[in-house]
């Protein structure tokens, strides 16, 4: 299956114009996990989640297929971008703490993106996708912020290693 790139052509107006999340996401992410060295933000886009996320944790790998989504990510000290599918990405066998991908899950190989997110994840890390994990931060802090029915229909639940 071969990479679908619908986001080049506008990757300037995405990320310029793409809301954000509220930053009581970044830290109920951050909360999930005991460590914090190590973040991957899968399908970053222009790399909105990742440079959040580097206010949490030491290192945030950042990756999207898209040269151009990755061209105009903002830059930061603590985040390393690369041009990856979510199906195979560069980090080393449990690395992350966390995996998190925002708005792109839905393009995902799920059965192959989640073999990924288990080689990557280190024991007791964390991959809060899905309907889950979107109910109980929405339930929690903010119901009125954005409206979960596009991921309730993508997976269904949290991913937490042992």
């Amino acid at each position: 299956m071969t990479f679908k790139d619908l986001f080049s052509v506008q990757s300037a107006s995405y990320a310029k114009f793409r809301p954000d999340y509220p930053p009581a996401l970044y830290a109920w992410l951050a909360s999930q996990t005991p460590g914090h060295a190590q973040a991957w933000d899968c399908g970053t886009g222009n790399g909105q989640c990742a440079v959040h996320l580097a206010g949490f944790y030491e290192n945030v790998y950042a990756t999207d297929p898209s040269a151009q989504q990755i061209a105009h990510a903002a830059p930061h000290d603590r985040v390393r971008y690369a041009v990856e599918p979510a199906e195979n990405c560069g980090l080393p066998d449990a690395s992350a703490d966390l995996v998190t991908v925002g708005q792109a899950l839905h393009w995902f190989r799920f059965e192959d993106y989640f073999r990924e997110v288990a080689r990557v994840l280190r024991p007791g890390g964390s991959s809060p996708h899905g309907r889950t994990a979107c109910r109980r931060f929405h339930r929690r802090s903010t119901r009125w912020y954005f409206s979960c029915t596009k991921a309730r229909s993508a997976v269904t639940g949290c991913r937490k290693t042992a």
